[in-house]
């Protein structure tokens, strides 16, 4: 079952990250880049551009979410990676598991240490490493330079932007709510 996920049907765009570093955000832009726009509801995006390991709907998906590390059996997608300032990221997944998941720590560095945070994080990033292919997104580049960024996701996967629809894609504000 395992191997079959980490075949990708060819065409399909996979967005990936480390939990918390902006995939959904990111999955959102591409979405949007190729439909002109987001559904009304996080439900319906999340059908029409699910999450490996949420959803059994990934292979009539043009766009999916994966924190999984890379394999180069992914290569058959377009893969779409994105990286996010260390601190915040740990901060929000480290909130993210307590308040949603509902796991206990004693603290901070109990969280850091675990198998949710940084050795998995680096080995997340060691894998992602090693594919030259990916088109790598930086969390705070979309927040400072937001056009240039789209307009280079909108190019990896084969779309021209004109201003009207650049004007459509999701910025911080207008996203749907994130968990």
């Amino acid at each position: 079952f395992f191997a079959t996920l980490q075949r990708p049907v060819k065409g399909q765009i996979l967005v990936a990250s480390f939990p918390k570093s902006g995939s959904t955000w990111l999955r959102q832009i591409t979405f949007s880049i190729l439909h002109g726009g987001l559904p009304d509801d996080m439900e319906t995006f999340d059908q029409l551009a699910p999450e490996i390991g949420k959803s059994l709907n990934i292979w009539n998906a043009k766009i999916v979410k994966t924190h999984w590390a890379y394999t180069p059996a992914l290569n058959r997608a377009k893969r779409l990676y994105i990286v996010r300032h260390p601190a915040a990221v740990f901060r929000s997944y480290y909130d993210y598991q307590q308040q949603v998941v509902g796991r206990e720590f004693s603290g901070f560095e109990e969280f850091f240490g675990s198998r949710w945070g940084l050795p998995e994080y680096v080995y997340n990033l060691e894998c992602w490493r090693k594919d030259k292919g990916k088109l790598l997104s930086n969390y705070d580049d979309l927040l400072h330079d937001f056009d240039c960024s789209v307009k280079n996701i909108a190019r990896y996967i084969g779309v021209t932007l004109n201003a009207e629809r650049l004007d459509k894609i999701p910025m911080p504000k207008s996203l749907i709510v994130l968990v």
